[in-house]
């Protein structure tokens, strides 16, 4: 008969506070934006960045950076994805130039693009997305779109390091799907698992693709199919290759039993744990630390059916919006790294997590946060916790929606960008002792009619600033005048490019007033006393550009 697995309700203890290291471009990394964290068989950290690949020994960098003059130095600058399999061999994805084979022994790296491959094993994939390693020595690439892929196949017996030794195949050459079977996108793909099979979901059901088959994994127990086709569950496979499912509805995390071929309950959560569960990362001792995008990150414990938040620092930086965060490896001695999408790596020690603080730190809500000077703070460090639940309280039963932070003029005022019902944008200006404000409404032509993304902040001469993408393609800076009420705007000198990120992702104002602004479409600089614009773009024929 299958062995059940035991069930454990978890319940809240006092946020707990964690030792940290941040380590960005000032302790030696080569770029703070990451795409990629791996922990080798040695002990070293390896992170891909958009300038290099960088080795992190503990205390040294060595930085991986692309030689026209050395056919065997890596083959671009721009890493986008990063695996090391099961036998330790790293395979590097790069922007432009296809996969790389790195070789520890010499020092140098194996090209598998055709643009740096005269082997027969030459990929037609450049831009390498995602990687996907199983235990037998197989590698699946994805193209940076995701929609297409190809497998390299290791010949037994051979040399890896020698392009020849691989060949290179399709997904159907190797499995044969069936024609009621959902097609393969790289952002449903969870890896391999133990056996071999190729795991990925669609529709909330799981599918196992085997060489000869396809498996739908056994659904959960006591669930109706109507729950599989609501979007409630998110399937994870974890480093030691074994496969859960967070049921977001129930507040369930469900582990897979190979025994009773099935999902069987595992952690239950209390119905106040948050459901807008970002990353999810599985450490050696079970526990699960959750990260909200906007918002803490919470460590359950299975070994003591305990949940707590952990302080951790995301929002001590400069700018007006928090940097995407998540858990990525764990070393030999049980180091937790985590990356950034731009203030580099942070090390979380395993040491440092049995002590907690007694007082309360409420949630890190984007309308609980305060921008002074040009730098963010969560409302707890500038009022108390007390009045800062007050006033987002305050606003939503006045049926306020709140777009940007509080920002702080340099008188000590508060002023905030909220939404009315009717859809309406109004200044608010905000009494900061019994926390009563007065309104103005402003016109803003913002493409995204829920404000998502704006920001906010003073200049030197104590006007209020909003920045924020509009329609028709462009990008605005609205500057209002807090004594006349006057609104004016002025539009960056480019076509937004439409994706999913947004356009302004921070921000300054230095002492002569001029703004500077990166986006996702470069390094702008705003003079507000002549209303000139300037751009700064990358010349790779410029080594100062």
């Amino acid at each position: 008969m299958p062995r059940m697995m035991a069930q454990i309700t978890v319940r809240e203890l006092d946020p707990i506070h964690l030792s940290i290291e941040e380590i960005g471009v000032a302790q030696g990394l080569s770029q703070g934006q990451i795409h990629g964290l791996e922990v080798d068989l040695k002990g070293y950290i390896w992170i891909a960045t958009k300038d290099g690949l960088n080795r992190y020994d503990g205390n040294h960098f060595q930085v991986f950076r692309h030689d026209p003059q050395d056919t065997n130095s890596i083959a671009s600058n721009y890493i986008r994805s990063l695996e090391i399999d099961d036998r330790g061999l790293m395979w590097v994805g790069t922007n432009s130039s296809g996969l790389d084979l790195y070789h520890p022994g010499e020092s140098k790296f194996i090209h598998f693009g055709k643009q740096q491959n005269e082997s027969k094993a030459k990929s037609s994939i450049q831009s390498v997305s995602k990687i996907f390693t199983s235990p037998s020595g197989i590698v699946l690439i994805w193209e940076g779109s995701n929609r297409s892929s190809e497998i390299l196949v290791p010949l037994p017996g051979k040399d890896p390091f020698d392009q020849n030794s691989w060949v290179i195949k399709s997904v159907e050459d190797l499995y044969k799907i069936p024609s009621d079977v959902p097609p393969l996108y790289a952002e449903q793909v969870l890896g391999f698992r133990d056996d071999g099979a190729l795991l990925f979901g669609h529709n909330n059901l799981l599918y196992a693709l085997y060489a000869d088959r396809v498996e739908v994994l056994t659904p959960l127990a006591n669930r109706s199919m109507q729950g599989y086709m609501s979007g409630e569950f998110r399937y994870i496979l974890d480093n030691q290759r074994r496969i859960f499912c967070v049921d977001v509805k129930a507040n369930t995390f469900y582990k897979w039993n190979n025994d009773a071929k099935t999902f069987q309950p595992w952690v239950i959560l209390p119905d106040e744990f948050p459901s807008n569960i970002h990353r999810i990362f599985f450490d050696q001792q079970d526990r699960i630390w959750c990260s909200i995008r906007i918002g803490p990150t919470y460590k359950i414990d299975t070994r003591t059916g305990t949940f707590q938040r952990t302080d951790i620092s995301r929002f001590h930086y400069a700018g007006t919006d928090a940097t995407d965060f998540g858990f990525y490896a764990e070393d030999q001695y049980h180091n937790l790294w985590a990356v950034t999408s731009g203030n580099g790596i942070i090390k979380f020690s395993s040491r440092n997590d049995q002590f907690s603080r007694s007082f309360y730190k409420p949630e890190y809500y984007h309308d609980n946060r305060v921008i002074k000077n040009g730098f963010s703070f969560i409302a707890d460090d500038q009022f108390t916790p007390k009045k800062s639940r007050v006033l987002r309280d305050h606003l939503e039963a006045a049926g306020l929606f709140p777009i940007t932070p509080v920002a702080i003029d340099q008188q000590g005022r508060l002023w905030k960008l909220v939404q009315e019902l009717n859809a309406q944008y109004v200044i608010l200006q905000i009494n900061r002792d019994d926390l009563s404000y007065s309104s103005t409404p402003i016109e803003l032509c913002l493409q995204d009619m829920n404000g998502a993304g704006v920001s906010i902040m003073f200049d030197q001469n104590n006007n209020l600033w909003l920045g924020a993408e509009c329609d028709l393609g462009e990008a605005h800076l609205f500057r209002y005048d807090v004594l006349s009420g006057t609104r004016d705007s002025f539009a960056f000198p480019v076509k937004v490019i439409r994706n999913e990120h947004e356009f302004i992702a921070d921000w300054y104002v230095d002492p002569q007033n001029v703004f500077w602004l990166g986006t996702k479409q470069g390094i702008f600089s705003f003079d507000v006393a002549t209303g000139k614009w300037k751009q700064y773009q990358s010349d790779p024929t410029d080594p100062d550009a």
